[in-house]
C-alpha cells in the first residue's frame, strides 16, 4: 500500500514537473515567434543599415533650427517658392527632365522684402497656400555636410479631395547665412515617398534611406561639391 502511494505521487511529481517544463517552453516559443516580426524590422532597419552599412540615424528635432536668417529659422516659404519650381502642382505628371531645372540662387533679404506681406503673416513652421485647408509645406534639416551645404528633407501636401496628394524632395541647400541655393535635389514623383530615415556621408556624396511606401530602402545618392 505504501508503494503505490509513494508510486502514485512520484508519478504525480514527474507529471506537474514536465507539465510545467513543457508549459514553460511552449510559452518562450510562442514568445519567441511573436517576437521574430520585431527582430525582423530590427535587423532591416536599425543593425544593417546603421551597423553594418555605417548610416546614421536622422534626428529630426535636433537640428530644426539649423538654418537660420535674421536670428529666425528660414521660413518655409522660401522653401516653397523653390519647391513649386521643380515638383509639378500634381505629381502624376511628373517628368525626370525637370532635374536640374531650378538654378535660382535666392538673396533672403531680398525675397523677404518682396515677400514680406506672406513671410509676416505666416508662421515659421509651416507655410500655407491659398487653399489654407489643404495645402501646405514643411521643412527639416538634417544634417550640416560642411560650411554651407545642408541636407534638407521638404514635405509639401499639395491637396485634399477624396484623397490627399502630397509628395517630398530630398535635398541639399548651399547656404551662408544670406544665399540660399540648390546644390542637388532627388524627386520621387510618388505619394507618400517618406522621410529620409538614414543617412550616410562619403567623399563628396551623401547617401540617404528614406521610409515610406512608394521608395522605402532605396539607396539615394546626392552630390554636395
Amino acid at each position: 500500500m505504501v508503494n503505490v502511494i509513494t508510486s502514485f505521487f512520484h508519478s504525480l511529481y514527474w507529471f506537474i514537473l514536465k507539465f510545467i517544463q513543457y508549459t514553460l517552453t511552449l510559452i518562450v516559443v510562442v514568445y519567441l515567434l511573436f517576437k521574430i516580426p520585431t527582430l525582423i524590422d530590427y535587423l532591416r532597419d536599425e543593425y544593417i543599415p546603421v551597423y553594418r552599412e555605417n548610416y546614421i540615424k536622422a534626428d529630426y528635432g535636433a537640428n530644426i533650427d539649423m538654418m537660420s536668417f535674421n536670428g529666425k529659422r528660414i521660413h518655409p516659404y522660401v522653401f516653397y517658392y523653390i519647391h513649386e519650381q521643380l515638383e509639378p502642382r500634381f505629381i502624376y505628371t511628373y517628368e525626370e527632365d525637370l532635374h536640374s531645372s531650378f538654378d535660382e540662387i535666392i538673396n533672403l533679404s531680398s525675397f523677404y522684402s518682396k515677400h514680406n506681406n506672406i513671410i509676416s503673416n505666416q508662421p515659421f513652421n509651416k507655410y500655407r497656400g491659398e487653399d489654407l485647408w489643404s495645402e501646405y509645406l514643411t521643412y527639416n534639416p538634417i544634417v550640416k555636410l560642411n560650411d554651407n551645404n545642408y541636407l534638407v528633407y521638404v514635405f509639401y501636401n499639395i491637396s485634399c479631395g477624396s484623397s490627399c496628394m502630397n509628395t517630398a524632395n530630398y535635398y541639399i541647400f548651399n547656404y551662408d547665412g544670406e544665399n540660399l541655393a540648390v546644390k542637388d535635389f532627388a524627386l520621387t514623383g510618388t505619394v507618400w515617398p517618406g522621410k529620409i530615415k538614414y543617412y550616410k556621408i562619403e567623399g563628396d556624396s551623401v547617401f540617404i534611406k528614406v521610409e515610406g511606401y512608394a521608395v522605402a530602402d532605396e539607396t539615394i545618392e546626392l552630390k554636395f561639391r
